[in-house]
């Protein structure tokens, strides 16, 4: 069951559901149940991106936005370099309640949910589940135009038509992997 099915909302395929597990989104619904269109317009922008993963990290002591988003980089940077591959991310801020964030990622290389958890190191309180929905991404940037933050890395891996030699290569070194990592 669906709700805010009136207006040009309806037509939109990212809808928040009453029965799913992020109801605490409410905050930042509008009066009608979905969410802002600008979050709405930017997850159909990164809908071609496969992510794989939709972690919620919620720190164990008190941190600012800021030094929660450092302590992302330093989580991708550790899982880049134990799956030796790139990882293409969207991360959502959110400084209320508590300051915590939401995560969706993907890599071309053997992204599991052990390998995301291994990289954490028992700094935060957290949740990683498989994506079974491209409605999560909503739900990651939530916050774009209320007070939060967000940021990405490595989408134009899926979402950059290459234009030179350079581009081509990179993108052939990550078909590659990709290929690589399917066969496994």
């Amino acid at each position: 069951m669906e709700s805010g099915s009136s207006g040009s909302d309806s037509d939109s395929k990212f809808k928040y559901r009453d029965t799913s597990c992020y109801q605490s989104s409410r905050r930042y619904q509008k009066s009608k149940g979905c969410f802002d269109t600008k979050s709405i317009a930017i997850a159909g922008f990164i809908d071609r991106v496969p992510f794989t993963h939709f972690v919620t990290l919620d720190p164990y002591k008190e941190i600012s936005v800021t030094g929660l988003k450092g302590q992302v980089k330093q989580i991708i940077n550790r899982i880049e370099k134990h799956i030796k591959a790139p990882v293409s991310y969207v991360v959502g801020y959110e400084p209320f309640p508590q300051v915590n964030c939401h995560c969706c990622f993907c890599s071309a290389g053997r992204l599991t949910t052990e390998t995301i958890s291994s990289a954490l190191l028992k700094q935060f309180d957290y949740d990683i589940q498989e994506i079974y929905s491209k409605d999560v991404l909503p739900y990651v940037l939530k916050t774009v135009n209320v007070d939060g933050d967000w940021d990405f890395g490595n989408l134009d891996y899926y979402l950059k038509t290459p234009v030179n030699r350079k581009d081509r290569k990179r993108m052939a070194r990550h078909n590659e992997k990709l290929n690589h990592a399917s066969s496994m």
